[in-house]
């Protein structure tokens, strides 16, 4: 018996041994060059313009360069070798490392335009590496009568993501300890006002509110990281009970912070605020600062069309420019050069790694055309979470730089057929917008909380709206894209009809959404919207209800059942109803076929295509 277990063991460790074997041989194959990778399978050149037909082909968009121009950029004479050490390269950076004596075998087995470029990439993921901070770990705090005093100098931040619910004797027994601290800082006083946030259904909260909140802030200096946060919630409570006076004074004290994350949303009710007290100058002030320094936001469309301004209009009136293949310096066009041939692999293993690396090396000094380029053809690849990384630096860079076309690009639309036959009753742009925030439009998106696929859903939530549900079919489009838009459905139904309460829920859940619709007593749906506590599910709400309008005015076709009552977030639908009336405004196509074109492209020198783009540019 013993024998034959010995026999066993060997018969196994052979087999696991050969198993070994063969992965190590492969991975050799892999790191040190062969034969393995002399078929390397990519698109040909220019059989498409970037996977649209001709007719939809943008007349500010150029095609692809031939792989033969993209290889003499890199001094590699064979398109065939230049895809063959482009796989190599996808390979070697979706591994994450280099073996050990990489240096000498790729010197004698690769092009030196490989090795250099291998060499660069991974000396700027160890700079990325080492140049992350450790986060530092949160004191605890613990709010009781023997400790408010102390509290009050402790860090404001820590204090406000302990600022729970507490019974209300408590809580003023509390209050009355912290107001009694003349010395600054006063920052427990703050963190107890957010707590009053609680009770303001209950008679006398909001006076107590306010005289926490004043007693702190008037301790708090524009340095503070949580200046601005802070008047502008107490600006914000002012605006709820219409006390103008006050609203006008913390939030102009808002907009003084050295460190302003929401500048657009304090202009936007300094706006409502200086309307209601007549100061009209100071209104169209506040207006022109959100529409030129945040032209694309939720709040600089509803400044814009309170302001009788059709935002669509003001995008129309920038001009359109033409892409460009590459920045004229002669490093980072290397790298665009490795990353065009990278995005023709099928299934390159690292292309979304490199294009990381492409990403942070964009700077002012790349022309506009690039970062166009470099998103159209990371839309026809399917990166499309990287394409809006990329057009929102551009757009960061200048507004000018928003126009129709680079709007477009800004706004893909994946996965619109399949959102629009499983969603019959909602607006598909409300849900497509919910799909770019959620995923970046990555069916294969997972979250640290294990929310899967493209509307980022829970195995469990899954579970409860179909029944069987593995959690890896999350990651197919259809039934993700199913089961999403029940659950969003749901929300709306249970929310009656708060497109924005339910976006809300879909981010921070429906329990503290509920007990926020409780505690607040607010109906102005916007006011609503910029009281949550959460600057992240601000941020979402808006986020999308943006998105919803630009895919509305971009695309019409999608606005075909605005008016059938399909479920759609109100405000959405009277922002879109106050501006000019929806119609097809991307009129930036060719009148004829790229096909001679693209023609010119195969036997034109590179000097002459670049010729044609600056021709295109003027």
């Amino acid at each position: 018996m013993r024998k034959r277990s010995l026999q066993f063991i060997k018969q196994r460790s052979f087999a696991f041994g050969l198993a070994i074997g063969m992965v190590v041989a492969t991975s050799s194959m892999l790191w040190f060059g062969s034969e393995f990778f002399t078929e390397v399978e990519y698109q040909q050149d220019l059989d498409k313009h970037l996977g649209l037909p001709p007719e939809d082909v943008p007349v500010v968009a150029l095609p692809p360069l031939p792989i033969s121009k993209l290889g003499k950029k890199l001094n590699i004479s064979d398109p065939k070798k230049a895809m063959y050490l482009a796989k190599i390269l996808s390979s070697r950076v979706a591994s994450g490392f280099l073996p050990n004596g990489w240096d000498k075998k790729c010197k004698k087995n690769y092009h030196p335009a490989l090795c250099q470029e291998l060499d660069r990439y991974f000396k700027w993921t160890k700079r990325s590496r080492n140049g992350r901070k450790a986060i530092s770990r949160r004191s605890r705090v613990r709010f009781k009568s023997s400790t408010i005093s102390g509290l009050q100098k402790t860090d404001l931040g820590v204090l406000l993501s302990k600022a729970k619910k507490v019974q209300i004797k408590t809580l003023k027994k509390w209050s009355k300890i912290a107001l009694k601290t003349t010395d600054c800082p006063r920052n427990a006083s703050v963190a107890l006002a957010r707590m009053w946030e609680y009770h303001l259904q209950r008679e006398g909260s909001y006076g107590a509110m306010n005289g926490l909140d004043d007693h702190g802030a008037e301790c708090m200096t524009p340095e503070q990281s949580d200046f601005e946060y802070v008047n502008m919630r107490i600006g914000l409570w002012a605006v709820a009970i219409e006390d103008w006076e006050r609203a006008e004074l913390f939030l102009e004290k808002a907009t003084t912070a050295k460190h302003q994350r929401e500048p657009y949303r304090v202009n936007y009710w300094l706006s409502k605020v200086y309307e209601n007290l007549g100061k009209d100058g100071k209104v169209q002030d506040a207006r022109v600062a959100i529409r030129r320094d945040y032209p694309l936001s939720w709040f600089a469309i509803e400044s814009s069309l309170d302001a009788e301004l059709d935002p669509m209009e003001l995008v129309l009136g920038m001009e359109p420019f033409t892409d460009k293949y590459f920045s004229g310096k002669p490093d980072f066009d290397r790298s665009i050069a490795w990353f065009y041939l990278m995005s023709r692999l099928e299934g390159a293993s690292g292309i979304q790694k490199y294009i990381s690396y492409i990403y942070y090396r964009l700077d002012e000094e790349i022309p506009v055309g690039v970062y166009q380029h470099i998103a159209r053809v990371m839309e026809s690849g399917g990166n499309y979470r990287q394409q809006i990384m990329v057009l929102r630096k551009l757009f960061n860079l200048s507004s000018a730089n928003v126009n129709v076309e680079s709007l477009r690009l800004y706004f893909p639309r994946p996965f619109y057929d399949v959102v629009d036959a499983n969603a019959p009753t909602l607006d598909n742009t409300v849900l497509l917008g919910l799909m770019r925030q959620e995923s970046g439009f990555d069916p294969r998106a997972r979250s640290g909380a294990n929310a899967m696929g493209l509307l980022q859903i829970l195995p469990r939530t899954a579970r409860d709206i179909r029944r069987r549900t593995a959690a890896k079919q999350l990651y197919d489009s259809n039934i993700n894209i199913e089961i999403g838009s029940a659950y969003f459905s749901r929300l709306i139904d249970y929310f009656k009809g708060s497109v924005e309460r339910s976006l809300a829920a879909y981010n921070a859940g429906m329990g503290r959404v509920r007990g926020w619709s409780r505690n607040y007593g607010v109906e102005d749906e916007q006011l609503f919207m910029d009281l949550i506590p959460y600057r992240e599910t601000r941020e979402y709400v808006s986020s999308i209800l943006r998105n919803g309008y630009w895919y509305h005015r971009l695309f019409p076709i999608m606005s075909k059942d605005i008016n059938n009552g399909v479920k759609t977030s109100k405000l959405l639908k009277y922002n879109l109803d106050r501006g000019a009336p929806l119609q097809l405004i991307v009129p930036l196509h060719q009148e004829e076929p790229l096909g001679d074109f693209e023609e010119e492209a195969n036997n034109s020198s590179e000097e002459e295509l670049e010729q044609h783009s600056k021709t295109l540019e003027n």
